[in-house]
């Protein structure tokens, strides 16, 4: 486990270095430290669109966590505090669709977002941009 924490913190580590220099020194010496720190890289980045899209990922991640566990947090408390007989079955059933993968589910609902035009876009909190 102490490996794979050293390992992450290295590519962490070699990310940011690499985000600090010129395309053309990490082509020439990809392992080795930055000879001049380029700053201007996280402007240029920034500018072509990474600053809304950061803004788009925050907002919508943001509220799909908060429209998630809002309902959930209730509903998991009244199935665990509730000794009728539907309580079992429905805590089965969410169980069981626990075991489904979520990639297995990433296709169709990608059709469907497709098929009502909400791939690549925030209907309800901005207008259309391309990016």
């Amino acid at each position: 486990m102490r490996l794979f924490v050293l390992a992450n913190r290295f590519l962490l580590l070699w990310m940011v270095l690499s985000s600090l220099r010129d395309a053309r020194d990490i082509f020439a010496r990809p392992w080795s430290l930055p000879t001049s720190v380029q700053l201007s890289n996280y402007a240029v980045a920034f500018d072509s669109g990474f600053g809304h899209a950061a803004v788009n990922t925050i907002l919508v991640s943001s509220s799909a966590a908060v429209l998630s566990v809002v309902p959930a947090a209730p509903a998991a408390y009244a199935l665990s505090r509730r000794l009728s007989g539907a309580a079992g079955p429905l805590t089965t059933l969410f169980v069981l669709g626990l075991g489904v993968p979520g990639q297995v589910l990433l296709i169709p609902v990608f059709f469907m977002f497709s098929a009502v035009d909400l791939v690549d876009s925030l209907p309800v909190c901005a207008p259309r941009t391309p990016v």
